[in-house]
């Protein structure tokens, strides 16, 4: 291989980290324990150019991301009993998804993929391991169809990512056109911020919500982490990026905001296309 690697995901006590690596044939997906070190998950059949793995279950035991095939890239499951496994896509769509989180008992995936409703873009979609299936969650009004969720809660009740509402976009940032989501079964996907300003009247003083990142429920408090835009004077296209961390007290409600901390200004995040 060559001299790159990367972790993308960690197991709940730290013992297995995922993410890829380059190999002699081009870039593989990989599972890292202390007593193992680096071992390699494999492609898809058909493909072996390309895989990488974006999220492990609390326990280290599944690995979700995605791989190459005969026909493009599809989002992944990876157990070490089945091995790896393609994930497919949603109804009348192409051939393309990506798996972007798992729920940390690894019985829900996430991500995007195309569908009828998306054409050559990706909607979110949700997966369990009961159906085997993946859900289509839709995308929020405005701009382009385009959603993809990022992360779900252990018990695969609320969903989180991005939609294309159709904001500004700024070169270089194809991002900047997105909105955080929230999604759950009750009331579908809804704009994180608008949610947050309409029932709360919560004030976000210039900050524009881009996408909702990860999401945990805690006894009676829901988190939320993600990234956005501050106004700036010397920034391209006058906005910045910043970190933001929601944290919600009432899981059955999602409106009871106690907090919404701006950590700090980070500029040249790396992420991954459609994070």
């Amino acid at each position: 291989g060559g001299n790159f690697s990367e972790a993308n995901g960690v197991s709940f006590d730290g013992s297995v980290i995922v993410g890829s690596s380059d190999t002699a044939s081009g870039e593989e997906a990989f599972y890292w324990t202390e007593t193992d070190g680096m071992q390699g998950l494999g492609h898809l059949s058909g493909g072996g150019l390309f895989s990488t793995a974006f999220g492990v279950s609390a326990d280290g035991s599944v690995v979700v991301g995605q791989s190459d095939n005969t026909s493009g890239l599809e989002a992944f499951r990876w157990t070490e009993q089945d091995g790896m496994q393609g994930l497919g896509s949603l109804p009348g769509g192409g051939s393309e998804s990506i798996a972007e989180g798992i729920s940390a008992n690894g019985k829900f995936i996430v991500g995007g993929a195309q569908s009828a409703n998306s054409g050559s873009d990706f909607e979110a979609f949700l997966w369990s391991e009961e159906t085997g299936k993946m859900l289509g969650l839709g995308d929020l009004p405005g701009g382009t169809f385009f959603s993809q969720a990022n992360a779900i809660s252990t018990d695969g009740s609320i969903v989180v990512g991005n939609s294309n509402i159709g904001l500004p976009e700024i070169p270089g940032e194809p991002l900047f056109s997105n909105a955080a989501f929230i999604w759950d079964e009750v009331n579908g996907m809804r704009n994180l911020q608008e949610v947050l300003e309409n029932e709360l009247g919560l004030d976000f003083m210039g900050i524009t919500l881009h996408s909702a990142t990860d999401v945990s429920i805690e006894g009676s408090r829901i988190s939320i982490a993600g990234w956005g835009t501050v106004p700036s004077v010397t920034a391209a296209g006058g906005n910045e990026r910043a970190v933001a961390i929601l944290t919600v007290p009432e899981p059955s409600s999602i409106f009871s905001l106690i907090t919404v901390g701006l950590l700090g200004t980070v500029l040249g995040i790396k992420r991954k296309i459609n994070a």
